[in-house]
């Protein structure tokens, strides 16, 4: 009988944990009222750029504006959208080698608690150049309940088994503990 119960656990998680799957179902639903607004809606969003200086890259500085100069590199990229339903940001993070570059979304729910983020990494660092895709799934508590990882062939859909140096993907469990929420425009 217990073994059966473990095997029903690990080939049916979502009949174990239905509230999981129910929240999943409505995370899957705010990604898809968000894609339209993501695409049409580019006059209301709010870019803020993250500069790295000096020797080691020790020295970090945020702008609102893209700088060009030589005396610093761009080491992220936050753009933001708000809405009364919650929040979207798109990150782009450089690696000042040029070996990777990650591209992360993250879908806040009207109160800032983090609902979803789909991850993609390209990468140099790896047996064969690849795309490293992760999206984390979070409950109400903001405790991830569905981790998934893919791996493919660089810029394709081509799925390989390599290795690679892997990287933690980077995220805010709350809206307003992000690095950059004093800089963003206050709202009414």
């Amino acid at each position: 009988m217990r073994l059966s119960l473990i095997v029903v656990a690990f080939l049916f998680p979502t009949l174990c944990y239905p509230d999981d799957a129910s929240r999943i179902a409505e995370i899957k639903t705010v990604f898809a009222e968000w894609q339209p607004i993501i695409k049409s809606e580019v006059k209301d969003r709010f870019v803020i750029y993250r500069y790295a200086s000096g020797e080691n890259y020790e020295r970090r500085e945020w702008s609102r504006r893209e700088l060009k100069t030589d005396k610093k590199a761009l080491s992220d990229k936050f753009t933001i959208l708000q809405r009364s339903k919650g929040a979207y940001v798109h990150h782009e993070q450089y690696s000042f080698s040029g070996d990777w570059f990650v591209v992360s979304e993250h879908y806040y729910d009207k109160n800032g608690k983090l609902l979803f983020v789909f991850w993609k990494m390209n990468t140099f660092q790896a047996e064969e150049p690849a795309t490293i895709e992760k999206r984390l799934y979070f409950s109400e508590s903001g405790n991830i309940i569905r981790s998934m990882k893919d791996v493919y062939k660089l810029n394709t859909k081509q799925k390989q088994n390599v290795s690679f140096m892997d990287h933690e993907v980077d995220y805010s469990a709350n809206f307003k503990s992000l690095a950059f929420y004093e800089q963003l425009p206050k709202r009414p």
